[in-house]
């Protein structure tokens, strides 16, 4: 009875703030702490290395939280969409995504490529649990983000498709104004003297008015 009152508080829409909260909160701990982590590359170590030396505990604590926010959200997440395509597989891959950061907050990685400093170059020679972890929140997270990526290719098609319809279908041109306008134009004439050459059409307006100043009016 009391886990269905938590469960049923859980249900709220109030709490897929959690889905919203949780990613910058997550990315920014890693970025500030790994850019101020000496001996950490971003470009060569993982994230979850930065669980490792005297400041672990920050990453350790980013790991548990992110965790916790993502299964509050997959929980409200999957009261929120009610019956439909994905009510179970969308909110259950994100809790399980939610499961892999709070284990590998639990169970820290092992030390690999040469991280922290002093640790010898190249991957470890054992598998530690939150590596299976990390592994496993990737495989459960790959369709989700594949079926989302589809989804967004198609709304995108159907807004083209949308405005193809309802703002250029049926624009057509003033052959007659756009024709006024060029001839009204000095870009006509500019691009005689261009190809005539500036030099020949100076020589012959001046054969024509016999000054230079009338060529030059």
């Amino acid at each position: 009875m009391h886990d269905a009152r938590v469960l049923a508080r859980l249900s709220s829409p109030a709490f897929l703030w959690a889905g919203v909260v949780a990613p910058p909160i997550f990315t920014v701990i890693y970025l500030v702490d790994g850019a101020t982590r000496a001996g950490y590359d971003p470009m060569r170590h993982q994230v979850s290395l930065l669980s490792l030396g005297d400041r672990g505990w920050l990453q350790t604590l980013s790991f548990l939280v992110a965790g916790g926010l993502l299964v509050v959200f997959a929980i409200a997440l999957r009261a929120w969409l009610g019956s439909g395509t994905g009510e179970r597989a969308v909110p259950g891959g994100i809790a399980v995504a939610g499961a892999g950061l709070f284990l590998a907050g639990i169970f820290p990685t092992q030390p690999l490529f040469g991280y922290p400093p002093g640790t010898p170059e190249g991957m470890a020679t054992t598998v530690e649990p939150a590596v299976a972890a990390g592994e496993l929140e990737l495989n459960v997270m790959e369709p989700v983000i594949a079926r989302h990526l589809l989804g967004s290719m198609h709304d995108v098609g159907a807004v083209a498709r949308i405005f193809g319809d309802r703002c250029i279908a049926g624009l057509s041109w003033n052959a007659a104004t756009i024709a006024e306008h060029l001839d009204g134009s000095l870009q006509g004439a500019v691009e005689a003297m261009a190809e005539q050459g500036y030099a020949a059409v100076a020589r012959a307006r001046i054969v024509e008015s016999g000054t230079v100043g009338e060529v030059i009016q």
